[in-house]
């Protein structure tokens, strides 16, 4: 069982039961501090809560105790600490997903550049095989395709880096989109931990 603590007007926890035993024990802690146990929505002197860990424990009245506690709406939740991080940790997975998702798309492509420009250059060598059996020069006929050749088959070695390349963009994308999704529901997860029911 975790106990919060309330002493010198300021609230601390939760603690461990024995922590606090063992600072009744020691004199870490006076009697008269109070102390609320994790779920529970009053405050009660330490004395009462642990009798055996002090060897004399001074009275308190009700009415005392009840002036130095905080309103009970300022106890700390269950998981106190948990909203806050489940908060941060999800806008901060829901940015950095968005930026990666949208930023997955635009990574360059050596690949791409050069099929693109491979396949102007076979455009243009098919255009010029064209105008030269047109002109009857068929001696540069050979030549040019040969080139068209080298060409293709360089085209072809490009384009499949270029389909690779736009593959992995595609996982980081939705890589991008998984840790958005994340979180957004580590995000209201977070606004709804710690809530009066």
């Amino acid at each position: 069982m975790q106990i919060y603590v309330y002493r010198n007007n300021n609230q601390s926890g939760p603690h461990d039961e024995d922590v606090i035993k063992g600072q009744l024990a020691s004199g870490g802690l006076s009697p008269a501090d109070l102390g609320c146990r994790v779920g529970d929505t009053q405050w009660i002197p330490l004395g009462e809560m642990y009798p055996d860990a002090v060897s004399q424990v001074p009275s308190l009245s009700a009415t005392s105790a009840d002036a130095a506690a905080p309103p009970v709406s300022q106890i700390a939740k269950k998981g106190g600490c948990l909203r806050p991080a489940l908060l941060t940790l999800g806008v901060l997975g829901l940015v950095l997903g968005i930026i990666v998702a949208i930023g997955g798309r635009y990574i360059p492509s050596v690949s791409c550049e050069l099929y693109e420009s491979d396949s102007h250059n076979i455009d243009r060598l098919r255009s010029d095989i064209e105008k030269a059996k047109q002109a009857f020069e068929y001696d540069r006929v050979a030549p040019l395709q040969l080139q068209l050749e080298q060409e293709l088959a360089g085209a072809e070695a490009s384009k499949k880096n270029c389909d690779d390349d736009k593959l992995r963009n595609n996982a980081v994308s939705l890589a991008g989109v998984f840790a958005a999704f994340v979180g957004l529901l580590m995000t209201i997860i977070g606004l709804f931990v710690g809530r009066k029911r």
